[in-house]
């Protein structure tokens, strides 16, 4: 029997995709405003005690410490808090940003979790939160890495059209570009491979679906 070739069309990005990066970009905006808001708290109550403790009686100062270290615990939660909801979004910029260049550039199942860790390894973030590698966005950097020493990790283009010799009218399946939603999308990955999606779950960053 001959081995399906499960083909990925990633040439654009479908508005599932897009929502569902916009809905939790924003609800990691959210968390870490609301962490930021939280600390900015925790840092002007922490100054309006510190003043009371001086205004305090010498009788009273103890109970203004207590206070005090009691304020300063809380502020290191709120800003323990707010960095914690900072990384969170930027390394979902990151990963996605990487599945999506990988995704992009047509690369072998077998090699996609391999590539997307080396791309973490070599990502910085510039002044507004943003990946870069090499001082260029991660799409700007894959497209030329993929057109020169990544090239031999990538599948040809799909030439099936009209004009082509030697092929059958049969679609190929659709490629998974992100997590499956979907029955046939499922019934695509439960199909593949236990290399091929072991892959794919790891250029997603959803280890959890993984064999």
């Amino acid at each position: 029997m001959a081995e399906e070739t499960i083909t990925i069309d990633t040439d654009t990005t479908s508005d599932e995709d897009v929502t569902g990066l916009k809905k939790k970009n924003a609800d990691l905006v959210k968390r870490l405003k609301i962490a930021e808001t939280e600390r900015a708290k925790a840092l002007t109550d922490l100054e309006e005690a510190v003043e009371t403790a001086n205004s305090e009686k010498t009788d009273e100062l103890g109970k203004a410490q207590r206070q005090i270290t009691k304020l300063q615990n809380d502020l290191k939660a709120a800003i323990d808090r707010a960095d914690g909801a900072e990384r969170g979004l930027r390394d979902h910029r990151r990963d996605h940003a990487i599945a999506e260049a990988i995704a992009s550039h047509n690369v072998e199942a077998a090699h996609a979790g391999m590539l997307s860790k080396a791309f973490r390894i070599d990502v910085e973030f510039d002044d507004d939160g943003e990946p870069t590698i090499e001082g260029k966005s991660i799409k700007e950097y894959a497209k030329g890495y993929f057109a020169k020493e990544g090239k031999a990790y990538t599948r040809a283009p799909d030439h099936s059209g009209g004009g082509s010799v030697g092929t059958n009218s049969t679609k190929a399946p659709p490629k998974l570009s992100k997590p499956p939603v979907s029955n046939d999308e499922w019934t695509t990955f439960d199909k593949m491979d236990v290399a091929e999606r072991n892959a794919l779950a790891d250029s997603w960053g959803t280890p959890e679906l993984k064999l």
